[in-house]
């Protein structure tokens, strides 16, 4: 350590180290005023008995913590219609409020229904032809069968040929096809009524679900469903919507590994997180899983329902979710402040024999709350030091003594929420 005595001794006898001497001499003599300066600012660390540094510690406990994951998704509705001109026509009226719920059936909007009115009433006209050409049929049906049973008489006594006797029976035959044409003529013509007053209901465009209805996508007066099913609006069931989440294969795999072969999966609780990180105060149900991989980013798609009575949430909301499983597995909770990281991994302090500190390494599974969640490594009662374990890093070190005192912070897994991500310690 270089002294000022033996810094004034190596300048001495340099005439031109003058200025550096008197240089030297000012900082070492500030060098004591600074330090105390600094320590009296910051405040001394407060000692315990026999001079031994005061750190808050932690008991651990173990406590049953459910496996958990936390994954991110977006919001689906269980049904969306789309609502679509089903005729060309000028788009006359919009009869809804955007926005609005409507009900299955309701008017939604008015196609301009004049051209479809003409051809119902051609249509009309047309079954009205021919009912009377079935009318006509059946009269010349009677006639001719009136003249063939008279032949089949007469040629018997041979009043009349056998020429007469055929024609007559052929007249016959014919009147019953003239019949059968003007009976196929008839529903012809219904079916074309029929058609025609379809589109002339479609120019009404009705709701086809209940829900709640989005903006327009058509003005009045435009021409809507010329060449193509003009799309006009969507309604959306969001009184139940969907999560769909996804998670990468493999992190899958892992779960289902730590919940076991055997967990029953309806036993698995799915907690909404909005994005002020409050949780959503329903529960989800887990549906179903994609059954094959997305080669393009291997990732598995997994969907879950949520009631939503009261619109909290919107389709193409992108939220996070967090997959619960409780099969009763005890872990210890170590907050996040006694955890320490450098080049060799996570690690933290615990107290041990004698008050003097251990460093232990942390092996960890996933964020929650204001703790981390550890499976491994720890044990019942270990004195886990929170309150000034940076401060064990950087000065004390492992071996050094410590004056152990209890951390009154809190701990558990809803002290702060959940940490954004579930981010792991490794």
């Amino acid at each position: 350590m270089v002294t000022l005595k033996s810094l004034f001794v190596m300048l001495r006898g340099c005439g031109a180290c003058s200025c550096l001497l008197a240089l030297a001499v000012f900082v070492f003599a500030g060098m004591p005023v600074v330090a105390v300066a600094q320590e009296q600012k910051g405040g001394a660390r407060p000692l315990g008995p026999g001079g031994a540094p005061e750190v808050g510690v932690l008991a651990l406990k173990a406590e049953v913590v459910p496996v958990a994951r936390v994954l991110s998704g977006r919001v689906k509705p269980v049904r969306v219609a789309q609502v679509r001109a089903r005729v060309a026509g000028i788009l006359q009226k919009q009869i809804f409020r955007e926005g609005s719920d409507v009900k299955e059936g309701d008017l939604l909007f008015q196609i301009d229904p004049v051209l479809f009115e003409a051809r119902v009433a051609s249509a009309n006209a047309s079954v009205a032809g021919a009912k009377a050409g079935i009318e006509s049929a059946t009269a010349v049906l009677t006639q001719a069968r009136l003249l063939a049973a008279r032949c089949r008489e007469l040629v018997k006594t041979r009043a009349v040929s056998q020429q007469e006797h055929d024609n007559a029976v052929a007249g016959e035959l014919q009147a019953e096809a003239g019949l059968h044409s003007a009976t196929a003529a008839l529903l012809a013509a219904q079916a074309a009524l029929k058609a025609a007053e379809l589109d002339l209901g479609y120019t009404r465009v009705t709701a086809p679900i209940s829900g709640r209805i989005g903006r327009p996508f058509v003005t009045e007066g435009a021409l809507v469903g010329q060449g193509e099913v003009t799309l006009l609006a969507e309604i959306n069931q969001v009184e139940t919507v969907y999560v769909d989440v996804t998670q990468p294969a493999n992190e899958l795999s892992s779960f289902k590994q730590k919940v076991g072969a055997g967990a029953d999966w309806s036993k698995v609780k799915v907690v909404l997180l909005l994005d002020n990180g409050v949780e959503y105060k329903f529960a989800g149900k887990p549906l179903v899983s994609e059954i094959t991989v997305d080669p393009g980013t291997n990732n598995v798609t997994l969907r879950v329902e949520f009631p939503n009575p009261d619109w909290l949430l919107w389709p193409g909301m992108y939220l996070r979710s967090r997959f619960e499983y409780d099969d009763g597995s005890k872990a210890f909770l170590v907050p996040h402040q006694a955890v320490m990281r450098d080049g060799s991994g996570a690690s933290i302090y615990i107290v041990g024999e004698g008050n003097k500190l251990v460093r232990v390494p942390l092996v960890g599974e996933e964020a929650r709350g204001a703790s981390w969640v550890v499976r491994e490594g720890l044990k019942e009662g270990m004195r886990v030091v929170v309150e000034g374990a940076q401060r064990a890093m950087l000065r004390l070190g492992p071996g050094s003594v410590v004056s152990p005192k209890p951390w009154r912070g809190a701990v558990g897994a809803d002290a702060t929420g959940v940490a954004a991500g579930g981010v792991s310690v490794r």
